[in-house]
């Protein structure tokens, strides 16, 4: 439950209007739980990854409406195309400047980036257009009383974690089998 809070807690922070469309960037664990949440409350959802195996996966867990590969084309074109303002919201899921870039690129104005990966070192943000956009840029950490949320969507059945479930690992191999995985 705790990735799914972080999802939660991230789309929570958007602010999101009712059937709104969003991007998200990279379709890792966390990216992935994103998705599956703002496509649970019945968003329109756009991931971007680059990664075969992992757009693969998102679109076996049915988190999305539209999959894309950030290197074969220009992500802002294929959002607009989707959405002529651009996305409503953007989840930034990678922790890398190409992606950090697109967000902002895709979001219409007034739009919202929310920078959900942990960056090990600084980024830059064209303020100019930020500013042009009159753009919210929002950090989120963790996730903030939102497990009760999430379990009622699991409960609901609005999203399967069985879906997103890689191996099981016993208590006793937490500490030995659960970092190697």
């Amino acid at each position: 439950m705790e990735p799914l809070s972080v999802g939660y807690h991230a789309v929570e922070r958007a602010n999101l209007s009712e059937k709104s469309t969003v991007l998200v960037v990279g379709a890792g664990p966390i990216g992935l739980l994103t998705a599956a949440v703002a496509k649970a409350q019945g968003h329109t959802v756009i991931i971007s990854e680059p990664s075969g195996l992992r757009r693969k996966k998102a679109q076996e867990a049915e988190v999305a409406d539209y999959f894309f590969n950030p290197i074969e084309g220009d992500i802002q074109e294929k959002v607009h195309q989707i959405n002529e303002k651009g996305v409503d919201a953007a989840f930034e899921c990678t922790s890398v400047q190409p992606g950090f870039d697109a967000c902002l690129d895709s979001i219409r104005m007034g739009g919202t980036v929310v920078i959900v990966a942990i960056w090990g070192k600084a980024a830059s943000v064209d303020m100019a257009k930020l500013v042009i956009k009159e753009a919210n840029l929002l950090g989120t950490i963790a996730y903030n009383n939102t497990h009760p949320k999430t379990i009622d969507l699991v409960a609901t059945g609005k999203i399967k974690l069985n879906q997103f479930i890689t191996g099981k690992i016993g208590l006793d191999d937490l500490i030995d089998k659960g970092f190697d995985t």
